[in-house]
């Protein structure tokens, strides 16, 4: 007998609430596809019991086909198709499901998503955070399907790899609407420097403790490398919040980017404060300014939109990117280049 298959997988870094969520109101008549997960607003009620073969265990041959669409952000890698065949080889055995993976890039990927949400387009799961695709607000709007009756029933192992307490992050008026897949519960932003440029320069980027250590490094890079751009520079958004955190670090300084300049003191942590208003974050930006005028910042680079993919342009000899365990390898898989 038919039942309809649902399948909403996260990825989260907790303090950043990342998920990945099955999408709501999204009729499968629509998709051209009868049998697609997208219809589970249409009656998810109306199950019944999968074909089993003795002791519980589902008999896939029995189940209808389902074709899963999962929009996700990334940088596409030059053997995802094979993992992915690999995937649904899996998944069509054991459940006769298939999912078609949309990997969509980090500089397009959340206008992409307005104009899919907005358009009612067909999708089952798609990645959303606080910083792209924005989770709180999609969920209000209506358009991820409430995902916690399902959770109960019949994701119980999911839910039991996560402590309880970090669930109530994913909740939006009492509901939960994605899946949390749970790594790192804290995160940072750093800097990255190609191999080869640090190599050709025999610069110890060891010694390089704050930010204010990176001005000589880019002096550097500008008097040996003249065709290098010594830093990319910042995103006039996460980026430019966070910086002011790793470089006021050593003072007990620490910015919260999710609360915009919102700002705490390690000696008083009960006490917050506007950081642009600071003295600190005065002095980061009279340094900034002095990065900009000594040319070790493109010119142009308020007009940069996609600061990733400029990363991929090997044109630069530093970057802002994440810091923390595995950092390293993520971050030369996302550039192309270690």
């Amino acid at each position: 007998m038919k039942k309809k298959q649902i399948i909403a997988i996260g990825l989260a870094v907790v303090l950043g609430a990342f998920l990945l969520t099955g999408c709501g109101k999204t009729p499968a008549k629509e998709s051209g596809n009868e049998n697609s997960a997208s219809d589970i607003d249409q009656g998810v009620e109306d199950q019944v019991d999968e074909p089993e073969v003795g002791d519980g265990e589902i008999d896939p041959s029995k189940l209808e086909p389902v074709e899963l669409i999962w929009n996700l952000v990334g940088t596409p890698q030059a053997d995802q198709d094979a993992v992915f065949e690999e995937v649904n080889r899996v998944l069509k055995e054991k459940l006769n499901t298939t999912v078609k993976f949309n990997i969509i890039d980090w500089g397009s990927y959340d206008e992409k998503m307005k104009v899919s949400i907005a358009a009612n387009e067909p999708f089952d799961m798609c990645f959303t955070s606080d910083w792209t695709n924005p989770y709180t607000t999609n969920a209000q709007k209506g358009a991820y399907y409430p995902l916690g009756d399902l959770l109960k029933e019949y994701g119980s192992n999911i839910m039991e790899q996560v402590p309880e307490s970090y669930w109530g992050a994913t909740e939006v008026g009492g509901e939960i609407y994605g899946v949390i897949n749970y790594q790192i519960t804290a995160r940072i932003k750093g800097v990255s420097f190609p191999e080869d440029v640090i190599e050709e320069l025999g610069y110890d980027v060891s010694a390089i403790t704050s930010y204010a250590d990176l001005t000589d490094y880019f002096a550097t890079v500008k008097e040996k490398m003249p065709d290098m751009v010594p830093f990319l520079g910042m995103s006039e958004s996460i980026d430019a919040i966070q910086m002011p955190a790793l470089f006021t670090e050593e003072t007990g300084f620490s910015i919260d980017y999710l609360q915009g300049p919102l700002a705490v003191r390690k000696e008083d942590t009960k006490k917050t404060f506007n950081a642009v208003e600071s003295p600190e974050f005065m002095e980061f930006c009279k340094m900034t300014r002095d990065w900009y005028e000594n040319g070790y910042v493109r010119k142009d680079v308020a007009s940069i939109n996609d600061f990733k993919g400029e990363s991929k342009t090997h044109s630069y000899a530093s970057f802002i990117t994440g810091a923390g365990p595995g950092s390293v390898q993520v971050e030369s898989a996302n550039a192309g280049f270690p």
